[in-house]
């Protein structure tokens, strides 16, 4: 088996797990790795590798790679490269015996793949914080053939900010090319809101927080 042909299988059954398919990178990810380069990124990997995953026996096996707090560490739940017992059961490394700098090598590599195709995969997506995703029109399309309808107020996109004037101000600045739909208006209570279709036709409600004092 080639390595492409190898690669292509593992990635297939990464994407097929519930679990492993579940870990994306987050934007702040993203922007740490363009921050540090891929170089940087990969060395890190290797120092992961090479400390927590190479020596024959690991005290802690099952719970020394994070959840999150680095990219890599992300890329190493989503590869099963996280412990000696995954790297048994996904890349047929035997437990009990120190990795050679082959298999470091290649383990290293598989999570740089995957990473790449993290990066790829998400150019044209802007990932929130909290995990809402923006996503180009055209990268929609691609991954869905599905056509988006531009002011068909299926679906509203609601935000709170305290400065609503602020944002009130931008898109006035003629920066941007907005319809409002509600304008600036003050509700009972004193909560303030606007309703807009923003350039693409998406409908954006923005409120102030409801004040409880």
């Amino acid at each position: 088996m080639t390595k492409e042909e190898w690669y292509k299988q593992l990635f297939d059954r990464l994407d097929n797990s519930k679990f492993r398919s579940s870990f994306h990178l987050k934007q702040k990810d993203i922007d740490y790795i363009n921050e540090k380069g891929l170089d940087t990124i990969r060395q890190h990997a290797k120092d992961f590798i090479a400390k927590r995953e190479a020596p024959a026996y690991i005290a802690n096996d099952g719970k020394q790679t994070p959840m999150k707090g680095h990219p890599v560490f992300v890329a190493q739940h989503a590869t099963a490269t996280c412990c000696r017992e995954c790297i048994r059961k996904w890349h047929k490394m035997q437990p009990g015996k120190e990795l050679s700098q082959v298999q470091q090598d290649y383990l290293v590599d598989v999570i740089m793949t995957w990473i790449q195709k993290e990066i790829e995969r998400q150019e044209g997506n802007v990932i929130m914080s909290e995990g809402l995703v923006l996503q180009d029109v055209d990268v929609w399309y691609d991954s869905t053939k599905i056509h988006t309808t531009p002011h068909n107020n299926m679906t509203e996109l609601y935000f709170e900010d305290n400065d609503i004037e602020g944002i009130i101000e931008k898109l006035e600045s003629g920066k941007y090319v907005v319809s409002y739909v509600t304008d600036l208006m003050e509700l009972e209570g004193g909560q303030k809101l606007v309703r807009f279709y923003d350039p693409s036709g998406n409908l954006i409600e923005v409120r102030t927080p409801v004040s409880y004092n």
